[in-house]
């Protein structure tokens, strides 16, 4: 999936996994490794992640700007 937004509280995805408001589920960031949460919302192909305990999004933000400079 592509990552659309990344907030501390959870993500907005789009992508064509079919997902159902309500799920369990894990998702894997750049230099923070596995996030558990549920999804809060679906529309289209685009779905909302609530995780559940906050990340750093500054974190995913770095890995991609050390990696475009590399």
């Amino acid at each position: 999936v592509k990552v659309r937004n990344l907030s501390s509280g959870g993500m907005m995805a789009e992508g064509e996994p079919k997902v159902q408001r309500g799920a369990s589920i894990a998702v894997k960031l750049r230099n923070i490794g596995w996030v558990d949460g549920s999804v809060a919302w679906v529309q289209d192909n685009r779905f909302g992640i609530a995780f559940g305990e906050e990340i750093d999004p500054r974190l995913a933000a770095l890995v991609g700007i050390r990696e475009q400079l590399d």
